[in-house]
């Protein structure tokens, strides 16, 4: 992945989803988008990515995600599910560490 011109990531697609060391989770259920800002302050958590009607919920520290999430599950009607992270994962991981050389 190159990005504002800097080099991210190479190898193969699973190489870069690796390299990330990404623990993600899948969140699905009724009034799930509604959470994602809350998921976004909790402990453990790098990222939330809307993936069509479920989020993934991704961070490098797994068991701290996966308190928060068990967290999350005692007071909301969720299904919350561990999944392999996916290369988008891994590419939105990527670019919230790349830095905009415009911004700002």
């Amino acid at each position: 992945y190159i990005a504002y011109g800097s080099l991210l990531a190479t190898g193969t697609a699973s190489e870069v989803v690796a390299s990330c060391r990404l623990n993600t989770w899948e969140i699905s259920g009724e009034g799930i988008h509604g959470l994602a800002e809350d998921l976004r302050g909790m402990a453990g958590v790098d990222q939330v990515a809307s993936f069509g009607a479920t989020l993934h919920v991704s961070g490098q520290d797994g068991a701290r995600l996966q308190a928060s999430l068990q967290t999350l599950s005692q007071v909301s009607d969720v299904r919350i599910v561990a999944v392999a992270p996916s290369l988008e994962d891994a590419f939105i991981h990527l670019m919230q560490h790349a830095q905009d050389p415009f911004a700002g």
